[in-house]
């Protein structure tokens, strides 16, 4: 009897470690470590402005990921949030995501940052690092221009080489790019919403230049397809005016967009406000 209990009890044990053994058996194997992944897998290479740079973003958890960031940062600069998404939550993540290469005025370096993080809040982060080659330079923008009206006594012309207000009166001819003419409505308070170039420089009012995306190459573009005169009368806010110089000490080319064209009580303090787009 003795040996009877015991037979059965070394039954029980046996059957109780293969159901233990089973049970492990079928536990989630979570050995597979948990990470970020991102292809290109180079840590550091090249493109070209305006290239659709093509990401691959897996992870990898125990937990379910539930959120994606991803940031750039270019030197001296700060960092730009441009994907921040929640979703339900899942154990293996998996996303492409497309990334255009912006342009600039000049071959920059850029940060690209990727975050994956899961539902226990643990972080999962990679970068890469992209060095860019600007193939059609953007123009740089130069804001916050006031030029005033010839008969206010205040500055009434524009240098563009190195963007200075002047006053004509003061100034070599040579470096009066744009003047105001309000000549032809005499000593009044009006303001006359017309350019001149002592200089000898050329423009042409041409609204339809996208002026937000101006590069080197739709500025040079449009300058030799279009007809340029030494005047430019009826000025108005939203004008986009193209400029043009080219003589023995200076070249110029540059787009100017007018904000604002300022008429107040007299003549001190009429104005145009203006921003241009050059090269720097």
């Amino acid at each position: 009897m003795i040996r009877s209990l015991i037979n059965k009890t070394m039954k029980g044990l046996i059957a109780i470690s293969a159901l233990s053994l089973f049970a492990v058996g079928c536990k989630k194997d979570t050995s597979l470590p948990e990470r970020i992944e991102v292809t290109p897998a180079a840590l550091v290479f090249h493109s070209t402005s305006g290239d659709v740079q093509n990401f691959s973003i897996k992870g990898y958890s125990s937990k379910k990921f539930n959120r994606l960031r991803i940031s750039t940062k270019r030197k001296n600069g700060f960092s730009t949030t441009i994907k921040d998404s929640s979703f339900a939550g899942r154990e293996n993540f998996s996303l492409l995501w497309e990334y255009q290469i912006e342009n600039a005025s000049e071959d920059y370096e850029v940060l690209v940052y990727f975050t994956l993080s899961d539902e226990s809040g643990r972080d999962f982060t990679t970068d890469r690092l992209i060095k860019v080659t600007v193939t059609d330079p953007a123009l740089s923008e130069y804001s916050g221009i006031k030029m005033f009206s010839r008969w206010s006594g205040q500055a009434d012309a524009l240098y563009l080489a190195d963007l200075s207000v002047r006053i004509a009166a003061l100034t070599s001819i040579d470096k009066l790019d744009i003047h105001d003419d309000s000549t032809q409505i005499g000593l009044d308070s009006l303001l006359g919403r017309t350019w001149v170039s002592p200089a000898g420089g050329r423009m042409m009012r041409f609204n339809l230049f996208n002026y937000a995306e101006a590069t080197v190459n739709s500025l040079s573009g449009a300058i030799s397809s279009g007809t340029f005169t030494d005047r430019i009368e009826d000025i108005k806010a939203g004008d986009i005016i193209l400029y043009t110089r080219s003589d023995d000490s200076l070249k110029v080319n540059a787009v100017i967009r007018v904000l604002g064209v300022i008429d107040n009580a007299g003549a001190k303090n009429d104005y145009y406000d203006i921003s241009v787009k050059k090269k720097p």
